[in-house]
């Protein structure tokens, strides 16, 4: 079907965000995951709540939202976001559901017409129990697949870093690593979940033995050269790829802890022409391939780049994290304008109403400079509390060192504890943007 997918539309027909979990699920099947996989599944379903409220304030009004009832729980904090949306002078989407997870695909289907669209995270085995995607989950199962990103690299004439494919039993079997992965860090890789699972640094092929053991005989690895990180920056570009047209959306700096995700960095970022075409070759691959549609889907490119060189190494076929901020600074009109920082970072639950009062101090409003030398845009939050702490995602606009400094002599050291890591990323990084 050509209206569902991990779609995005600005204006025009009414779309139905129905965003579930199931990313996890992009190559194979819950009943036939291992239960390390069953586990990542389960944990991605209460993380892709967050997500999906971030999507709202970018919304059309004719839209349609469809989100876990567990949101019912923090009513009173969900509204004051809508309230601050609307502050903002941002229409979003009126008819907002709240529903229990095994509901959400059913219901978003009854409403699916010839009129609108259905967004999706990605194209899953889940989604296809609900409707036939059969073809659209078989082109996606190989350009979010990163073995599939090393052959293709090469047949479409991409540059990637230095990789090379063996199966479980390969590895197993070698008494000592290939020659250029031989004495340093490298990367060792697997299908079967997306963004950073299923990748692991090693030092020796001890390591990488370590990390096989739960993987049958013929799954197949990469090993990756390590692009040095004071040398590169870490970055993502997505892009809407329709059936006739390519368009770059925007590209961000990645903030990454222990190969995890968590917020970008929203700046101009320049390219050489080889780096620019080098992504268009990619993105080219995909619609090549058939990851395309009339009205566009949503595809992430992570690489490394300096001022000179440029290197791929994944590719993210769906809906990625920071995408809905992209889009929402757009609609703000100060995408690449401001310096913009959004991440997800953890406060006390008993500290709600702080941070409530904080923001509405150092709130964004185009009818005024940043008067404290920064201003904030509260974007979402997680339903789920966790040993007291309550996630946030908000958006720093300016000066971050004046945010850092406002919010010390506010809340307990507990709360933000992510910010001074953000702050660490982003001086390592001014050297090498």
């Amino acid at each position: 079907m050509k209206n569902i997918g991990p779609t995005f539309k600005e204006t025009g027909k009414p779309a139905i965000y129905c965003m579930l979990g199931d990313e996890p699920l992009m190559f194979s099947p819950y009943e036939v995951m291992s239960d390390s996989h069953k586990e990542h599944v389960r944990l991605m379903r209460r993380e892709i709540l967050i997500f999906t409220m971030s999507i709202l304030p970018i919304s059309k009004k004719n839209d349609i939202f469809i989100l876990d009832k567990a949101f019912l729980e923090y009513k009173e904090f969900f509204t004051w976001h809508k309230q601050v949306f609307k502050r903002f002078g941002l229409d979003y989407a009126k008819k907002i559901i709240f529903t229990d997870e095994e509901k959400k695909y059913p219901l978003a289907l009854q409403k699916l017409n010839k009129t609108n669209i259905l967004s999706s995270v990605c194209f899953s085995y889940m989604l296809d129990s609900y409707v036939d995607i059969k073809s659209q989950l078989e082109i996606s199962k190989k350009v979010n697949s990163k073995i599939e990103l090393v052959t293709s690299s090469k047949k479409y004439n991409f540059q990637i870093p230095h990789s090379l494919v063996f199966t479980k039993k390969e590895i197993m079997q070698m008494k000592k690593l290939p020659k250029r992965f031989s004495n340093k860090e490298f990367i060792l890789k697997t299908d079967g979940l997306g963004g950073g699972f299923n990748v692991r640094k090693c030092t020796n092929l001890k390591d990488c033995k370590v990390f096989l053991n739960d993987f049958n005989e013929d799954t197949e690895f990469i090993l990756q050269e390590k692009i040095d990180g004071d040398v590169f920056n870490e970055y993502i570009s997505d892009f809407i790829i329709q059936t006739k047209k390519i368009t770059l959306a925007n590209t961000r700096l990645k903030l990454t802890l222990d190969n995890q995700w968590f917020g970008n960095v929203y700046l101009p970022i320049s390219f050489n022409k080889f780096q620019l075409n080098n992504l268009m070759k990619c993105a080219k691959y995909l619609q090549k391939i058939g990851f395309c549609s009339p009205d566009g889907f949503i595809a992430g490119l992570d690489f490394f780049q300096n001022k000179k060189d440029q290197f791929i190494f994944e590719i993210n076929a769906r809906w990625t994290g920071g995408f809905p901020i992209a889009m929402l600074l757009k609609k703000l009109g100060v995408l690449n304008k401001i310096p913009a920082i959004s991440y997800l970072d953890k406060i006390k639950e008993n500290e709600i109403e702080i941070y409530k009062k904080f923001v509405e101090t150092h709130l964004y409003s185009s009818k005024r400079d940043l008067k404290n030398g920064f201003a904030i845009l509260p974007v979402a939050f997680s339903p789920y509390v966790e040993k007291k702490f309550l996630t946030v995602w908000f958006v720093v606009l300016g000066d971050y060192e004046k945010f850092l400094e406002a919010k010390k002599h506010l809340f307990s050291k507990e709360s933000f504890a992510l910010s001074n890591v953000v702050y660490d990323i982003l001086k390592k990084s001014r050297s090498t943007l």
